[in-house]
């Protein structure tokens, strides 16, 4: 089932990489406790370690299977010292060479782009973020989750013991990562965040396929009939599904990259240094003019420290010796963000209402103005504006 849906595993960034790394751990952890050696679990270790390294959320996957194997009878034999050795081996050496670079270079242990999204007041859990979050195609998914804890639920007395490990950390990966976020970060869950789904998903296909083992081994003749044509009709509404869920045509993001062909083009006649928050990636991509990620997230530790105490976005934005500011300002907020002239620019810009922000009053008029899919790119002049 696995290598059928691979075409489907594909998404977003790192999460092409995150998905069918998460993915093989799983498949090596589901073993019988016999079958644990040591070479396995380094191997299983260093499997770990490569999610990690795609995407940090992913140690979440990694945690829930490990304690698993403390809570599942029959699994807690694997654990002797050995075992737990040969895990270390194999995932120690890359998480310590990974968090020494950021240690080295950006002044802490953590991804910079994770400290700028944990810059806000309290912890106050965005629930309104959250719910932004799923709307959509992603709610299909999310309630496949829900149905597929409660259906390991009714059948954890008719799992194998290494069943268990495997989806108790895919169903309850999604359900962790998306509560924690909501408490550590006052940031939106973009699309790449919900790779985690597709773990449940596919967890959630396993419980549908340890139900039909145990009707046909409970009634054989009659069992297997119906497994026989059940089978392939699940696998066909999940493939179905999973394409539904990724082969769309993404029409803001068509949007996106017009708008910041259209920067490109001005910048490519206004030469100087560039700052940027939302939508940033793509005109730094196409442009050649350095773009600095005005929300942080691309940023050192200073920065964040300007974002952190509230600093004036127009002197720090100066200080990094910025040319032009752009900001993106969607219809619906035009009213709020735009009076008497004057826009008030904020970074980060689309963070929730608990984010720590820097603010600016732009009154100069904007070098450019170029029209979105819906709303404005405005661009200044840093040296007149204010």
């Amino acid at each position: 089932m696995v290598i059928a849906c691979v075409p489907c595993i594909s998404y977003q960034m790192e999460v092409t990489l995150a998905l069918p790394l998460g993915l093989a751990f799983l498949v090596v952890g589901c073993v019988e406790p016999e079958r644990y050696t040591a070479g396995r679990c380094t191997l299983l270790g260093l499997l770990g370690a490569l999610a990690m390294l795609a995407r940090l959320d992913a140690g979440i996957l990694v945690f829930l299977f490990l304690l698993s194997l403390f809570t599942v009878r029959g699994m807690r034999r694997v654990l002797t010292g050995r075992n737990i050795a040969g895990f270390c081996a194999g995932a120690l050496p890359l998480l310590l060479v990974y968090f020494s670079i950021n240690r080295h270079y950006f002044l802490q242990w953590l991804p910079i782009s994770g400290a700028a999204k944990q810059l806000r007041h309290g912890w106050r859990p965005e629930w309104l973020q959250l719910r932004l979050s799923f709307a959509g195609f992603t709610l299909p998914l999310l309630a496949v989750t829900f149905l597929g804890c409660l259906g390991a639920l009714l059948l954890r007395k008719r799992m194998r013991p290494q069943e268990k490990p495997v989806l108790m950390a895919a169903l309850l990966m999604p359900l962790l990562f998306y509560t924690v976020e909501t408490v550590v970060s006052a940031w939106k869950l973009w699309g790449w965040y919900l790779y985690a789904l597709r773990f449940s998903f596919f967890a959630s296909l396993a419980v549908v396929l340890i139900w039909l083992r145990w009707r046909a081994s409970a009634s054989p003749q009659r069992a297997w009939l119906k497994v026989g044509w059940l089978a392939p009709a699940v696998l066909l509404v999940s493939l179905l599904a999973l394409a539904r869920t990724h082969y769309r045509i993404d029409k803001v993001m068509f949007a996106i990259a017009d708008e910041d062909t259209a920067l490109q083009q001005f910048a490519a006649s206004h030469p100087g240094r560039y700052a940027m928050g939302d939508r940033a990636g793509m005109f730094g991509y196409l442009s050649a003019s350095p773009v600095l990620q005005a929300e942080g997230l691309m940023m050192d530790a200073n920065y964040l420290q300007h974002i952190r105490h509230g600093d004036d976005l127009l002197n720090t934005l100066q200080s990094y010796k910025v040319d032009y500011y752009v900001q993106y300002v969607v219809n619906a907020d035009a009213l709020e963000r735009i009076q008497n002239g004057c826009l008030h620019a904020q970074e980060p810009s689309i963070a929730g209402r608990d984010a720590l922000r820097m603010h600016s009053l732009l009154c100069s008029k904007p070098a450019a103005m170029l029209s979105g899919i819906d709303g404005v790119l405005y661009v200044y002049r840093l040296s007149i504006a204010g």
